[in-house]
């Protein structure tokens, strides 16, 4: 048959001939499928998990593709180190973690791991770039964590991070975190550096006193804090703090809770003016090393740090309103001022004449009372003197007391006459601000104006 249609026809013939041949090999092959296709995906699934350097302590992995996360991993008893670059792993499992016998440092990266067992054996964790949202511990373990590093996740709750004693770096910067209790890492004893960057945290609380006293390092850059309170703070060793790109106008307690800082970043925030120049005063005398600064000022800038005045204006009416306010206050201030000088004056050196007076007639006494009775004036003299001691250090006392009263008043008019800087530049600021928006309304209606010229003339043209 097939010789028939070789000659009638010959590709037919090849076609009919390869399908034979095909439909054979399938034949044969039928009842060994089962059996092999599973020892073949054993193997692939081995090889897909074959350290490059057998003989090496750190074993690294390339890739995992295991949607199924029923990942196999190679013989690890002689290594302590393993890394997978990349892949697709989900969940990291306890039973993934029950495989890594003495690995004590754990390197993933890009695995798109969502959800994260964290061994207890582990003392160095980097699993940094993936899609971590959930993290499980195992329940009344000691962990040996020391580092863990977990930025660029998905992370919105810190529960269950207490257990981790031992830490002494821990990295959550880039993750989806809104709220921060710090009160969660007092159990973190050795913890050094603790970087909470570019979150979306916009509160941070404290409520009860909290001691992290090996701490040395803190990031809180590039969220949306708008309150911070350092009151109950007790990070005595804290050298560099990090703040900058906030929402921030000062800090409670920032110069009394933290006696060993070195470093502070405070650029891009909103700090009221008021705060800002006292704090970079203390900054100066307790060497403090600001080591940010802002480009450009929406607001004031007495150093390289922006600030704005203590009022939110609404409108320039409630700006100059505020303006003439602290003006009054000023004025009135002015006099009092001068009038307690001249009553200080006035007041001390009429106590001094009085003073001047009693000696006078001290030793006016006492020379009579020697010409009239040699040696009797001794006890004159005692009393005398007494009376004239107990003068002076009433006298002393009112003084001391003036002088208080005298440089706080001086204080609070140095106060007024910040403020009222501050705010006359703050207006000025926002006229300048108001002026570049009017240019620019300007720019666009004169662009506006020439583009409807333009359509009119040529529907002139098109008309005639």
């Amino acid at each position: 048959l097939l010789g028939e249609l070789y000659c009638e026809d010959r590709f037919l013939a090849m076609k009919i001939c390869l399908c034979l041949v095909f439909a054979a090999v399938i034949l044969l092959c039928h009842g060994q499928v089962d059996d092999s296709t599973e020892i073949s995906l054993v193997k692939v699934t081995e090889l897909a998990v074959k350290c490059l350097r057998g003989e090496s302590k750190k074993c690294v992995i390339p890739s995992i593709e295991d949607p199924l996360q029923n990942v196999v991993l190679p013989d690890l008893k002689d290594k302590t180190a393993l890394q997978i670059k990349s892949g697709n792993v989900s969940v990291i499992t306890e039973a993934f973690c029950s495989q890594l016998d003495s690995i004590v440092k754990l390197q993933l990266g890009a695995l798109k791991v969502e959800k994260l067992f964290l061994s207890p054996r582990l003392e160095e964790v980097d699993v940094g770039g993936n899609h971590i949202s959930t993290v499980l511990f195992k329940e009344g373990a000691e962990y040996s964590t020391e580092i863990l590093d977990m930025k660029n996740n998905r992370l919105t709750s810190l529960a269950g991070l207490e257990v981790l004693v031992n830490l002494v770096e821990l990295r959550l910067d880039s993750n989806l975190l809104e709220t921060v209790d710090m009160s969660l890492f007092q159990s973190m004893t050795k913890l050094k550096r603790l970087n909470l960057g570019n979150n979306k945290i916009a509160t941070v609380l404290t409520p009860t006193s909290t001691q992290l006293l090996e701490l040395e390092y803190l990031k809180l850059a590039g969220n949306s804090i708008n309150r911070l309170d350092a009151h109950n703070w007790d990070f005595e060793s804290l050298t560099e703090l990090d703040l900058s790109s906030n929402n921030l106008v000062h800090v409670e307690s920032l110069k009394e809770r933290l006696p060993s800082l070195q470093q502070i970043s405070l650029a891009k925030n909103g700090w009221h003016c008021a705060w800002l120049d006292d704090v970079l005063k203390y900054f100066n005398t307790a060497y403090v090393t600001v080591k940010d600064s802002d480009k450009e000022c929406e607001g004031l800038s007495p150093s390289n740090i922006c600030c704005v005045a203590e009022f939110e204006a609404n409108s320039y009416e409630e700006s100059f309103t505020k303006l003439d306010a602290l003006e009054k206050t000023q004025k009135k201030l002015q006099p009092d001022l001068e009038q307690k000088i001249r009553e200080f004056e006035t007041g001390q050196s009429r106590k001094i004449s009085e003073v001047k007076v009693m000696l006078e007639s001290l030793l006016t006494t006492q020379a009579n009372y020697a010409l009239l009775a040699p040696g009797g004036d001794e006890q004159l003299n005692k009393g005398q003197f007494s009376a004239i001691k107990e003068k002076v250090a009433i006298i002393k006392a009112t003084l001391e007391e003036e002088q208080k009263r005298f440089q706080q008043q001086k204080d609070d008019n140095a106060k007024i006459q910040r403020k009222l800087g501050f705010t006359i530049v703050e207006l000025r600021n926002a006229l300048d601000r108001e002026t570049k928006k009017v240019a620019e309304l300007q720019a666009q209606f004169n662009l506006l104006k020439d583009h409807v010229r333009s359509k009119l003339e040529k529907l002139s043209r098109l008309s005639n």
